[in-house]
C-alpha cells in the first residue's frame, strides 16, 4: 500500500468515527423538563421535545401547564414551538406559546375564558453533549384576551420571565 493511500485511508477512518460518535451524543439528550415563573404572576411546568435537529439550529414542541399565583383557582394548558441557535452551550431562544385558562371552581354562574398568546425571544444555556441544568431568561410579548358574560378585554404587553430544567 502507498504511503498517500495509508494516509488516506487513516484520516478517512478517524474522521469517520469521530463526526458518527459526537452525532451519536447530540441525539441522545432532546427531552427537557422546565419549570419558568414570570413578574406577572404566572408559573409553569412543561415538558419540551426535540422534534428537529439541524445544523446550527434544533426546533423544539412544549406541551405544560401554567397557574396564576393571584388566581390559583384558574389552570391554563399551554403548547407552544420554538427554536434555539447556537452550537455549544449558549444559544438565543425564540418560538410562539398559546395558552388557555380555565376555571376550577365552577362556583359562579359566569364564564370566564382567557387566552394568552406569546411571542419570545431570549437566551438558554444548554448542554446538548451531556444530561445537565438547563437555565433560560428572555422577553415574552404577550397579548391576553379575556371574555366573560359582559366584559371583553384585551391587552399587549412585554413579559419578562426566568425558567430552570433539566435535559435528558
Amino acid at each position: 500500500m502507498t504511503p498517500k493511500l495509508l494516509i488516506f485511508t487513516l484520516v478517512f477512518l478517524i474522521s469517520k468515527n469521530t463526526f458518527s460518535q459526537e452525532s451519536e451524543e447530540v441525539r441522545n439528550y432532546k427531552n427537557i423538563i422546565l419549570a419558568d415563573v414570570n413578574v406577572l404572576g404566572e408559573a409553569g411546568i412543561y415538558f419540551e421535545k426535540r422534534i428537529v435537529k439541524l445544523k446550527r439550529v434544533s426546533y423544539f414542541f412544549h406541551v405544560g401547564g401554567k397557574t396564576l399565583f393571584d388566581s390559583p383557582h384558574l389552570l391554563g394548558f399551554e403548547f407552544g414551538a420554538f427554536g434555539l441557535t447556537g452550537m455549544k452551550k449558549s444559544h438565543f431562544e425564540y418560538g410562539l406559546d398559546f395558552c388557555s385558562f380555565e376555571a376550577l371552581s365552577k362556583s359562579t354562574s359566569r364564564n370566564h375564558i382567557l387566552y394568552q398568546k406569546q411571542a419570545i425571544i431570549g437566551y438558554r444555556y444548554q448542554n446538548f453533549i451531556k444530561k445537565g441544568i438547563v437555565v433560560k431568561g428572555g422577553l415574552a410579548l404577550t397579548h391576553l384576551t379575556i371574555w366573560d358574560d359582559d366584559y371583553s378585554s384585551s391587552e399587549f404587553y412585554p413579559l419578562p420571565y426566568f425558567g430552570i430544567g433539566y435535559a435528558f
